[in-house]
């Protein structure tokens, strides 16, 4: 049984210093992947899963379905070369019920 509680929203924005913005400018000049970006966007979607979730168990949820993510970055045009990560995690939280049915059918599932 599934009991839809409605949409559940978490977001974050990372921000790194200066100086990696600089060394990211100049790798990206002679191309290579730019290692602080991309931790920085992992640990901005991560901290807006977390918030995601925090969200839905606030409302009672024990899963949320139709999870999507939106990123965005800008550039602060008032401090030189910082740069800002957005992630928005959205989906629908639910409350879940396993019937003894489904629950066997996990059980002799050969895809586990």
């Amino acid at each position: 049984m599934h009991m839809y509680l409605g949409i559940v929203v978490g977001s974050s924005v990372k921000a790194r210093h200066v100086g990696h913005d600089v060394w990211a400018r100049v790798k990206g000049f002679f191309g290579g992947e730019i290692k602080s970006y991309a931790e920085m966007l992992t640990d901005a979607a991560a901290q807006a899963t977390r918030n995601l979730i925090s969200e839905a168990a606030g409302q009672g949820a024990n899963a949320v379905v139709k999870v999507r993510y939106q990123t965005a970055v800008s550039t602060d045009p008032t401090v030189w070369s910082s740069s800002y990560s957005y992630v928005l995690a959205y989906g629908t939280a639910v409350k879940v019920t396993q019937t003894e049915q489904v629950q066997d059918d996990i059980n002799n599932s050969d895809r586990f």
